[in-house]
């Protein structure tokens, strides 16, 4: 997602899901936390969430229902 300059955005994270945002460039704000490129904050189920982003961003926003199985790691790979 990319957001422009002196732009906001938010949603709620379904009661059924979890997720997080990457903020992948740009300066962004997550509630009271200053995000830097690189961070990832976890979003909780039914949670509502802001973005603020003074001077725009690039940020991926990833939520989902848990799987609720062992993770199984193969070299680069995860089942």
């Amino acid at each position: 997602m990319v957001l422009g300059e002196n732009t906001d955005y938010g949603n709620t994270v379904a009661d059924d899901h979890q997720g997080f945002i990457y903020l992948v460039s740009g300066d962004a704000r997550l509630g009271e936390t200053q995000l830097e490129p690189g961070d990832a904050c976890f979003l909780e189920a039914g949670n509502t969430w802001q973005v603020l982003s003074p001077s725009g961003c690039r940020l991926m926003v990833c939520t989902g229902a848990p799987h609720r199985e062992p993770i199984k790691q193969h070299g680069t790979f995860v089942d």
